[in-house]
């Protein structure tokens, strides 16, 4: 999940970075960065929804888990 969350955010979030508002990246970060992680995990025991996947992706950008910038 974490090189998953890395991938979509270095292919569809970093692009934009310099061209788009923080509104923007806010959407774009949800639509490809928390959304799928969020329905792709929607059964079973561990069950996550948008607000779960946010917290754990700041999270982990916190610890450094995450490359965030180029």
């Amino acid at each position: 999940m974490l090189s998953k969350t890395e991938q979509d955010f270095r292919s569809y979030v970093l692009p934009n970075l310099a061209n788009c508002s923080s509104g923007e990246i806010d959407q774009l970060f949800g639509q490809y960065v928390i959304n799928p992680c969020a329905n792709e995990i929607k059964s079973g025991v561990f069950c996550l929804n948008a607000a779960i996947v946010s917290g754990m992706v700041y999270w982990l950008a916190e610890q450094c888990y995450i490359r965030w910038h180029a």
